[in-house]
C-alpha cells in the first residue's frame, strides 16, 4: 500500500512540474510576443499572461468536472464563464491591475467598447482553442486509463481462474489413480454380488470423470443440463449411502433453455451441506431447482449440527470457490445467499441471464 502511495505522489509531482514548465514557457512567449509586435513592456505582460492562465485553469476545471461527474451544472458554469469573459477582462484591465500599479492602457486614449470587445473575443478564441485541445487530451488519457484498468482486471481474472483451478485440482490429486482404483473395486463388487458397493462406486466414478473433464478443459461455464445430471448422481449416491430415499427431497421445475453455470457449483454447494449438516430421514436435505427462460434458481436446505454452526456462519473454502467460479463465468448476474434460522441452514443461488 505504501509503495502505491509513493508512486502516485511521484507521478503527481512530475505532472505538476510539467504544468509549471509549460506555464512558464507560455508566459515568457506571451511577453516576448507583446514586446516584439506591440512594443509593450514585458513586465506588464506577465500579469496578463498569469490572468489568462488562471482563466484557462478555471474553464479546464469545469470541463474535467463535467467529464468525470456528468453533472450538467458544470456545463452551465463553463458557458457562464465564457459569456462573462469580456466583462471580467474589463474589470481586470481597468480596475484590478491599475489598483496594483499596472496600467495597460493609455490614459489619453478614450475607451473604445467595440475595440475592447473585439480584442477580448480574440483572446477568448485562443483560450477556447487551448481548451478544446485539453479536452481531447483528457478524453484520450481517460480512454488509455480505462484500457489499462480493463487489462488489469483481465489479468486478475486470469490469475483468479488459475488459482481456482489449482485449488480444485489439489482436491483431486492422483485422480487417474482414484478412477482406476474405483473401477477395479466396482468390478470385484459385481463379481462378489455386492450391488450397494458397485452402484455407489459408479456414482463416484462419474463424479471424478465429470470433475476432471472440466478441470482439464479450462471451461468457465457448463450447461444446466450437464450440471443437473451430476446433481442427480449425487442425490442417488446420498440416498444409497443412507439406505433411505427420503434423506433427499429433490424437485425440479421448468425446462432447460440455454441456461449455464460455472462447473461444479451445485455439487460444491451440496457437498457443503453434507459436510456441515445433519442428514437422515428425520432431517432430510431439500433441493429445489427452478428453470425459466432467463433465470436459474437453486436452493438447498438442511438441518445444521450444533458443532458446525460457527463454521456455517464464517463460510468455508467451498462457498468462496463457488463465488470465484461464478465471477469467472461472466455475462450473467448472480446472487449467492446463505441464511440460518434456528437449526435450519439454506443456501440460495440465483442466476439472471437477461443481460
Amino acid at each position: 500500500m505504501d509503495t502505491v502511495r509513493i508512486e502516485s505522489t511521484k507521478g503527481f509531482r512530475i505532472s505538476l512540474l510539467w504544468q509549471l514548465l509549460l506555464i512558464m514557457v507560455y508566459i515568457v512567449a506571451f511577453a516576448i510576443n507583446n514586446f516584439l509586435n506591440y512594443h509593450k513592456n514585458a513586465w506588464e505582460s506577465i500579469p496578463v499572461a498569469c490572468c489568462l492562465v488562471a482563466v484557462f485553469y478555471l474553464l479546464a476545471t469545469f470541463v474535467k468536472a463535467f467529464l468525470e461527474g456528468g453533472n450538467r451544472r458544470f456545463l452551465f458554469s463553463l458557458g457562464s464563464s465564457i459569456i462573462a469573459f469580456p466583462a471580467v477582462a474589463w474589470l481586470v484591465v481597468y480596475v484590478l491591475l491599475p489598483a496594483v500599479g499596472i496600467v495597460l492602457y493609455k490614459a489619453d486614449i478614450p475607451f473604445r467598447p467595440v475595440e475592447f470587445l473585439s480584442k477580448s473575443i480574440s483572446t477568448l478564441s485562443t483560450l477556447l482553442l487551448a481548451l478544446v485541445i485539453y479536452t481531447f487530451a483528457l478524453l484520450y488519457v481517460r480512454k488509455v486509463k480505462k484500457i489499462l484498468l480493463l487489462e488489469k482486471r483481465i489479468r486478475q481474472k486470469a490469475e483468479e481462474l488459475n488459482q481456482l483451478k489449482s485449488k480444485v485440482l489439489h482436491s483431486f490429486l492422483q485422480s487417474h489413480f482414484f478412477r482406476n482404483s474405483l473401477h477395479s473395486i466396482s468390478s470385484r463388487a459385481v463379481v462378489a454380488n455386492e450391488p450397494f458397493i458397485s452402484t455407489l462406486l459408479n456414482h463416484l466414478h462419474f463424479a471424478l470423470d465429470y470433475s476432471c473433464y472440466y478441470l482439464k478443459s479450462g471451461a468457465t461455464r457448463v450447461s444446466i443440463e450437464r450440471e443437473l445430471h451430476f446433481v442427480k448422481h449425487m442425490v442417488s449416491s446420498i440416498r444409497l449411502y443412507y439406505d433411505d430415499p427420503d434423506t433427499v427431497v429433490y424437485s425440479e421445475r421448468g425446462e432447460p433453455a440455454g441456461q449455464y453455470i460455472a462447473p461444479l457449483s451445485l455439487p460444491t454447494l451440496i457437498e457443503n451441506i453434507l459436510t456441515h449438516g445433519l442428514v437422515n430421514r428425520t432431517h432430510p436435505i431439500y433441493i429445489e431447482c427452478i428453470m425459466e427462460e432467463n433465470l436459474f434458481a437453486f436452493a438447498c436446505t438442511n438441518s445444521v449440527a450444533r458443532e458446525h454452526k460457527k463454521q456455517h456462519r464464517q463460510g468455508g473454502d467451498g462457498l468462496h470457490m463457488v463465488e470465484q467460479g461464478l465471477e469467472l463465468m461472466g455475462a450473467a448476474r448472480y446472487s449467492l445467499q446463505c441464511t440460518e434460522m434456528g437449526d435450519t441452514f439454506t443456501v440460495r443461488l440465483t442466476i439472471n441471464y437477461d443481460e
